[in-house]
């Protein structure tokens, strides 16, 4: 089964990188941002969705998420009634815990679509991203908006938080943020 999907995740992360400022990021106006800021930013949230893959749930790489995060960040899901507010380390953890549990095989996730906004040393970034994901042997496909928020520390672009919510039967991915 997992054979199957390795093409396609490898497709999935070649276009992650390639094509996310290429072809899916509509930027705030220029004249307000660094180009070097903005490139920063760019990797940052590419390493970030870099992160989040695997291909195997031996080779997930969420213990190096802290790297990625201020030291008070936090990561808040949106998805239930009431938010859940977790620190870098915890989500961490708990995702690890959650894979293993579940027997994930396989999480992709890919930003498709992106609005970066820079101001000095601060940056928003809503990334609308799509998951496939192979837990126990069933594929599952999710959507959804990440709000990602960044500061430049001792010249790196760090994120200090990221907040999700995704898509449902009553929630759908506004057209500005589709890129279609």
């Amino acid at each position: 089964m997992l054979k199957k999907w390795l093409p396609f995740i490898a497709c999935v992360f070649l276009s992650m990188i390639i094509t996310t400022r290429a072809l899916c990021q509509i930027d705030a106006d220029t004249s307000l941002q660094n180009n070097d800021d903005s490139a920063a930013v760019d990797a940052a949230i590419a390493n970030f969705y870099q992160i989040l893959s695997f291909t195997s749930a031996d080779q997930n790489k969420y213990n190096t998420l802290p790297q990625l995060f201020t030291a008070q960040g936090v990561l808040i899901s949106a998805v239930a009634d009431k938010p859940f507010f977790w620190t870098v380390q915890q989500y961490s953890q708990m995702a690890e815990d959650n894979f293993k549990k579940q027997k994930m095989e396989v999480w992709g996730e890919q930003e498709t679509c992106s609005q970066t906004h820079i101001f000095g040393k601060i940056a928003q970034r809503f990334s609308t991203y799509k998951i496939l994901y192979v837990a126990d042997g069933k594929e599952t496909t999710r959507a959804g908006i990440n709000a990602i928020q960044l500061v430049k520390e001792n010249g790196k672009w760090l994120i200090t938080s990221v907040a999700w919510d995704r898509v449902s039967d009553t929630l759908l991915i506004p057209p500005d943020y589709s890129c279609q």
